[in-house]
């Protein structure tokens, strides 16, 4: 959710500083999703044949 006064930041700053923090954000969240489906799936793939 945007808030209205953010607008104005938006218009203030070059177009390629907000696609940057955009993108920055976006894959932080992804990354962060990645290793919490690894760390929580671990135990169902740990498995030892000895």
């Amino acid at each position: 959710m945007i808030n209205f006064t953010s607008e104005d930041v938006y218009d203030a700053i070059p177009t390629i500083v907000t696609t940057f923090v955009a993108i920055i954000a976006k894959i932080s969240i992804f990354v962060f999703l990645l290793e919490l489906v690894h760390y929580t799936s671990k135990p169902l793939f740990d498995m030892d044949f000895s």
